[in-house]
């Protein structure tokens, strides 16, 4: 996929079936399952940079997937996808703050499914940021000092080892 879309700067036929095989696995979001969520997260995966901004109308839906689905394997697929399509078409100054509002709701909200749903969005797009951050000549940020990694790796941990630390 990576080689098609990035090769030619023309409309190819391998251009076009990618553009079907899109259309085809969008119209299976109806359906709640996780076909069309690997679909996605298959394309997506590939080359981030380009596909990313294509699809930065779903990160509503996607959101309310990895808050509200009862299906953990729904959760954690609309979470990953949120972290690369947010990741990739926000300001990277943005992330920081976009990672705290994840945080910060997974800390209040009452219902255990979607503590899990925030904490898996908020993994992937911190693991996106550290990614992009690793893959720069000259980084800017020093992951260990960066607030949003350590206030995340506090509240993994004080949930993982704090049971009340998970609201019922």
């Amino acid at each position: 996929v990576k080689i098609i879309l990035t090769s030619s700067p023309g409309i190819s036929i391998f251009h076009i079936k990618i553009h079907i095989y899109v259309d085809y696995f969008l119209k299976l979001f109806l359906i709640s399952d996780t076909i069309p969520f690997t679909c996605l997260l298959d394309i997506i995966g590939c080359i981030p940079q380009k596909m990313s901004p294509q699809f930065v109308d779903l990160l509503p839906f996607l959101q309310s997937n990895f808050t509200n689905s009862m299906r953990e394997e729904i959760r954690d697929l609309a979470a990953t996808l949120y972290g690369f399509i947010k990741t990739y078409t926000s300001n990277p100054k943005d992330n920081g703050n976009n990672i705290s509002e994840l945080l910060t709701t997974a800390k209040t909200i009452k219902s255990l499914e979607s503590q899990c749903g925030l904490m898996a969005a908020y993994t992937s797009l911190l693991e996106r940021c550290i990614m992009l951050e690793k893959t720069k000549p000259n980084p800017e940020i020093d992951i260990s000092q960066w607030e949003p990694f350590k206030n995340c790796t506090l509240h993994l941990g004080n949930c993982t080892f704090d049971a009340d630390s998970f609201h019922y």
